[in-house]
């Protein structure tokens, strides 16, 4: 099992690698285009995702898949995993549909209440299709949980690595071709659709053969779902705060171009942070997995191999960042 950890967070590390390095190279090629406010509109559309500051709403329900799927591996009983994949997923789809509604409806104001010079109108229609997919959009933390708790990395970082070099192509194409920075923002949801297809595909691949099909959820599903969604909405909402409450304050009070340097200035950061969450992600399916067979003694050398493997995985982008600071700012 250990071997298989290791090469999961090898697969992890090096996908991980290619998603930040395009990430961060394309940032320096939005600015030159767009200038630093341009650059902190695209920002601004980014909050309103579940990787934003729509993170508050997301209830764990990836995490609660992952933990069912990986359950399911140990005891056999992918009947009740089929039904706690159904009622997360029925639970994404309903938060993503109330917090789109909402955005849509929100979408003519935000431009004016973050004092958006630079086509306000076109941001407002990027706001409107993120509503509208923001409940497929919240379906994929499902979608992508089934492959994390089967620990089939590579067909998980794959997704993320195939959606990110789609992102990047499109945002290169916008700029190429002249296009407004509206159509960055379209060349992300556009990605992140893509990512939810894959995402389903990849899910339905590996429950088609078990034979795992949506049912009904019984009263102890939803009473487990529900113990769960409240210990992790309170995780969500601290670590939204914690992550997304700065960005979302300085862009109404402050504007875009405040914005865009913000996001510029912690990009480094926010990756250093994300690996350790990369890792955490990881080992989930692993300890979820223990934690069903009651394994204590392995449960107690993951422990170890986490603590090893937290200082080998974040220790070369803390260092990297470090040593290379000035020239990379």
């Amino acid at each position: 099992m250990f071997q298989s950890l290791f090469r999961s967070v090898a697969v992890s590390a090096m996908a991980y690698f290619v998603v930040s390095v395009v990430g961060l190279l394309l940032v320096p090629l939005l600015i030159a285009e767009y200038g630093l406010a341009g650059f902190g509109q695209i920002t601004l559309a980014r909050l309103f995702l579940p990787t934003g500051a729509l993170a508050v709403l997301d209830l764990g329900v990836g995490e609660t898949a992952t933990q069912a799927v990986a359950g399911a591996r140990v005891d056999g009983n992918w009947r009740r995993c089929a039904r706690m994949l159904t009622v997360s997923l029925g639970a994404a789809v309903l938060v993503g549909a109330i917090a789109g509604a909402g955005l849509v409806t929100c979408a003519p104001f935000v431009p004016r209440w973050a004092s958006v010079a630079q086509d306000a109108a076109g941001l407002s229609r990027v706001l409107v299709l993120t509503g509208v997919l923001l409940p497929l959009i919240f379906a994929s933390l499902v979608l992508e949980a089934v492959a994390k708790g089967f620990e089939n990395y590579f067909a998980q970082r794959a997704i993320e690595v195939v959606a990110a070099l789609t992102y990047a192509g499109l945002a290169l194409g916008a700029i190429w071709k002249d296009l407004g920075l509206v159509w960055v923002c379209y060349a992300l949801l556009a990605s992140l659709v893509l990512r939810a297809v894959l995402a389903g595909a990849t899910a339905l691949r590996l429950l088609k053969p078990i034979g795992v099909r949506p049912a009904g959820p019984e009263a102890a599903d939803r009473s487990e779902f529900a113990a769960r969604s409240r210990v992790m909405a309170v995780s969500k909402l601290l670590g939204a705060c914690q992550t997304q409450l700065a960005p979302f304050l300085i862009a109404f009070l402050l504007g875009p171009a405040a914005l865009g340097t913000f996001d510029a200035l912690t990009r480094l950061p926010r990756l250093a942070k994300a690996v350790l969450g990369l890792l955490n992600s990881t080992i989930l399916p692993a300890a979820a997995r223990l934690d069903n067979a009651d394994d204590v003694a392995n449960m107690r050398r993951l422990g170890e191999l986490g603590m090893l493997l937290l200082a080998l995985v974040s220790m070369p982008p803390l260092v990297g960042s470090m040593a290379f600071s000035e020239p990379l700012l």
